[in-house]
């Protein structure tokens, strides 16, 4: 009302038009259609049916349909945008050029924008409906189809309706990129297509790499040649006959069919699919030929090559006319580098547009990048992907020096060689760069995994083999390789500290001896020999393990005197690096480092920066970081999709994020999170305390019922964990977040932000397959009350296929969980907040994918999805053998194809909806409503059933 004091109709139209859209968008389709009714002038509950259409106002028009559209009006909205498609498309008459650059004139760009607009939604719903109401029924023409020509349409009545679809989708994509071509989404929207086409397509990358040679083509080939311009215009069919309209919709101006805009089309089988390169509509002055059968495939299928090369191509050019950040688009592009790049025609889009792309492009997808410098199979692109890197070196070498300096120490000979050659062409530009972080790098892991513990860890792990099968051949040769590498290492490495120096003196002596006896019974397999060795090697042990019980901290003085005396170095403090923001470099690191009392002993940390804040850091050994590191890149994605949906923007909806930056294949350092506490340390420490009870009192309740719980049937299981259920109330948590707050205020903002929070999490952990959910791997803000989850090591449900104490709920939500939410339990704030962030989840599936495709198919962090790793428990947590034995144990095994795509199939149910149908293989998968799968979530994570058969280190009673 204000604003229509002051602004004319005419200003006040837009405005309405928007308002509109945002009811609609909310789900207030009865106030959208009032509003669109009273623009329209209808009378109050008129059907929008019988507006009429004012083609002079195309964004009005676009609502219109958009509306009709989601009151399923389907048909009538598509026959409105294509008439007002037709209609502006007389206006603009756009010039293309052979470039495929301005091909609207500048004095069109708005209303080019506008017919763009119309033909990206007409692709958009033609896709839809091809894909959910299975294409068109047998007879039926589409209202595109309908309008074009009999000869035309006849001669490809033969080919089958997902490739008519396809085409169509296509054709609308590439009209609306040639009316702007400066739009990114039409762009993202063309790759898209053809990205799906070739997933439909392709074999698998692997199978290609095996069996299948690239097509040779000529290199003598122009660039513009052979990365074809998808923008090309389609030649305008022969005219038709006007289709017939229902009564009920009226057009205010005379309009003609689209004349360029065959119909556009789902993703079935796209065999069969004619020449792909430019997708033109038969010239009216030349004969349509009809395509091959597509069932008569030519010399095999390779269509997917075309699609793969279309896709780069467009891809590109969506992240050059990109406004901000698009890590979906980057690595759905790096996908088709490293899948298909090894062929010819891919390879040349690749170098024609990858080098045109800005350099932040591809910071966010620098550790998808280090992962390919070791692909002998592939040199073409590794020659690709170290140009890429070269450049970032050249012009953002702080993006991307902790990655090289690691990278140049790796024990693959490929990795480490190509990594070099980009830091000595880096050392041309920032030779004291490189320098310093060399210098740094060395000794942070040399602080993170002291020679202590290298033994320590070595001699439990040979022990380990040993004694667990004796005197087999393969258990003594792996205890040699344990053994083997330490050996070396005294031998090779002289110690350069006050630390490594004490440990020679003290140790040296022993193991000397104990290696010369390994020698003797290598030689002569005389078992008195072996026998010698361990007793030494124990007392040794023995001394080590005693020794770092009692370590608490370091001094660097001591152990890494090089960290001391660095100071004001030009290398950015770890994880900080913003290209928009000025460079934090190094100042000075703390002279003491803090040793946690844990099974690692990771040390925290703090470095002084440049701007005179200090950062603290956990410096962590015996663990590879790069899994946290990809899981942070999904978290950022899925923060930015929170921003951009106004129903979880509202609500603070973010999920915790913290820096991690490899200093090694075991070691790295990881962000603190300030102002956290892990929910073990609050529970006890409010037991302790406040309730004066046992920490383990419910494990004892369930000790007194039976001590062997792994030999109980689900339901004695059952009955064992309720009775041990009721020896407490589980308030634990509610407890502590009610004494930690200084008002009720507070309170009641940080309860609900713990709600939200963990609804949040919940659902991306769902979709991430997040497992080993225990209670010291979610921490509580003491400030905000927002759940914190740390440690990814177990995703893409990893926990619940393994064969002993398999993990059998999505999500934790045990009861302490529940009672810190207070009276509405889950059905308040936890239901509206879960219930809309799987929805976004669900919305934007599309981009999830890409970056969670990228994540299984990484071949540096996929050894964790080794079918082996799935069956046999001990492999991922067995006493002292760490990473670094797994590995040894599945001989470097990359996870079959079967592994890979059964994850991403699950991921794509999930997201679809319909992980919970049962498929009978005669009708398509149901899926089910939001709220729906949610409530079967909900009942699968709070079952008592599901909780009494977890591992009892996961504090299932809490």
């Amino acid at each position: 009302m204000l604003r229509g004091l002051v602004l004319s109709p005419q200003e006040m139209h837009p405005l309405r038009v928007k308002f509109a859209s945002m009811c609609r968008k909310q789900g207030k389709s009865s106030m959208s259609r009032a509003v669109l009714r009273e623009l329209l002038s209808l009378p109050a509950n008129a059907d929008l049916m019988c507006a009429k259409a004012p083609y002079d106002k195309p964004l009005l028009v676009l609502a219109l349909a958009k509306q009709l559209y989601q009151d399923e009006q389907k048909d009538a909205a598509i026959r409105a945008l294509e008439e007002l498609a037709n209609h502006w498309n007389k206006r603009i008459n756009p010039i293309p050029h052979s470039t495929g650059k301005e091909m609207v004139p500048p004095s069109t760009k708005e209303p080019g924008r506008i017919c763009a607009k119309v033909l990206l939604k007409l692709g958009e719903w033609t896709e839809h409906k091809a894909r959910n109401a299975n294409i068109l029924p047998a007879g039926e023409l589409s209202f595109v189809q309908q309008q074009v020509s009999p000869p035309y349409r006849t001669s490809r009545d033969n080919r089958p309706p997902e490739t008519i679809a396809f085409e169509n989708t296509i054709n609308f994509y590439q009209q609306a990129a040639k009316y702007d071509p400066d739009w990114h989404k039409v762009w993202h929207k063309l790759a898209s297509t053809h990205f799906y086409a070739v997933c439909r397509e392709r074999p698998h990358p692997r199978i290609i790499h095996q069996k299948e040679k690239p097509p040779v083509l000529s290199k003598q080939v122009p660039a513009s040649k052979r990365a074809m311009p998808v923008i090309k215009p389609a030649s305008p069919p022969p005219p038709a006959q006007k289709s017939p309209q229902p009564a009920a919709f009226h057009s205010s101006t005379n309009t003609e069919p689209l004349s360029d805009c065959p119909v556009p089309p789902p993703l079935g089988s796209l065999i069969g699919l004619g020449p792909m390169p430019n997708f033109s509509s038969p010239s009216p002055a030349q004969p349509y030929h009809h395509h091959p059968s597509p069932l008569a495939f030519p010399s095999g299928n390779t269509m997917y090559l075309e699609h793969a090369a279309q896709a780069v191509t467009c891809f590109s050019k969506a992240l050059m006319t990109s406004p901000g950040s698009r890590l979906e688009d980057t690595l759905r592009l790096m996908q088709l580098w490293f899948d298909f790049g090894e062929h010819d025609s891919v390879y040349y889009a690749l170098s024609d547009n990858i080098f045109d792309l800005p350099v932040t492009t591809w910071l966010e997808a620098i550790p998808q990048l280090m992962a390919r410098l070791d692909c002998p199979h592939d040199q073409r692109s590794v020659q690709l992907v170290l140009r890429v890197l070269g450049e970032i070196a050249k012009h953002r070498p702080q993006a991307i020096i902790y990655a090289l300096t690691v990278a140049s120490r790796s024990s693959d000979e490929h990795r480490s060689k190509n990594a070099h050659m980009v830091l000595d062409k880096m050392m041309e530009y920032h030779s004291k760069l490189v320098g310093e972080a060399k210098l740094v790098t060395e000794e942070l892991v040399r602080c993170a995994i002291l020679w202590h513990e290298q033994w320590h860890d070595a001699l439990d792990d040979a022990s380990r083999v040993y004694f667990h099968r004796r005197m087999q051949d393969n258990n003594v040769q792996a205890m040699f390789d344990a053994l083997r590498n330490m050996n070396e290492m005294m031998q090779k490495g002289a110690p350069t500290t006050m630390k490594e120096h004490s440990f020679q003196q003290t140790y040296s002596a022993d193991l000397k001896e104990a290696g010369q006896y390994v020698i003797a019974f290598e030689s002569s397999g005389n078992v008195k020999d072996l026998n010698q060795a361990w007793e030494i090697y124990c007392a040794v042990f023995k001394k080590l393990r005693d020794q770092l019980a009692t370590l608490n901290s370091l001094d660097l003085v001591y152990v890494s005197p090089n960290l001391v005396s660095a100071k004001d170095l030009e290398l950015v403090v770890p994880g900080t690096y913003d290209p928009s923001a000025p460079i934090v470099s190094i100042q000075s690191f703390s002279s003491k480092m803090s040793v946690i009392t844990s099974k690692q002993r990771p040390r925290k940390m703090m470095i002084r920066g440049s701007n005179g804040l200090d950062y603290q850091f956990l410096l962590k050994g015996h663990e590879d970081p790069r899994q946290d590191e990809r899981v942070m890149q999904l978290f950022g994605l899925v923060n930015t999709l929170l921003a951009n949906n106004s129903e979880t923007c509202r609500r603070n909806l973010t999920i915790q994020r913290y820096s991690i930056v490899a200093l090694s294949k075991d070691s790295g350092l990881i962000g603190w999170v300030p102002n956290c506490d892990t929910l073990h340390t609050l529970v006890k420490e409010y037991r302790e305390k406040k309730a004066k009870i046992p920490l383990s009192i419910e494990h004892k309740t369930l000790q007194k019922l039976t001590q062997d719980t792994e030999r109980l049937t689900t339901m004695q299981k059952l009955q064992c964990f309720e009775s041990a259920l009721a020896a407490t109330q589980g308030e634990d948590l509610r407890q502590v977040l009610w004494l930690k707050s200084p008002s009720s205020e507070v309170w009641f903002d940080r309860r609900t932000n713990y709600t939200r929070s963990v609804a949040c999490m919940s659902m991306v952990g769902y979709i991430l397959g997040l497992g080993d959910r225990h209670p010291s791997n979610l921490m509580l803000d003491r400030l905000t009350g927002k759940i914190v989850h740390i440690d990814f090591g177990d995703c893409f449900e990893v926990a619940m296929l393994r064969e002993k104490f398999p993990e059998r709920v999505p999500f934790r939500l045990t009861r302490m969980l529940i009672n810190a939410m207070e009276v509405t339990g889950l059905d308040g704030v936890f239901n509206y907040t879960a219930e809309r962030v799987l929805k976004m989840l669900r919305t934007n599936q599309e981009s999830l994918l890409a970056v969670l495709e990228a994540f299984v198919y990484d071949p540096v962090i996929n050894w964790r999805l080794v079918e082996g790793m799935k069956k046999d428990p001990k492999a991922k947590k067995e006493p002292g053998g760490g990473r670094a034995h797994v590995i040894a144990t599945v001989n470097a095994v990359l996870p079959s194809t079967s592994t890979t795509d059964s994850i991403m199939e699950t991921i794509k149910r999930k997201l679809d909806g319909t992980e919970f149908a049962q498929n009978d293989g005669s009708n398509p998968l149901e899926a089910l409503a939001v709220a729906d799968q949610l409530a079967l979530l909900v009942e699968q994570a709070t079952s008592s059933t599901n909780l009494c058969q977890s591992y009892i280190g996961w504090c299932p009673f809490w």
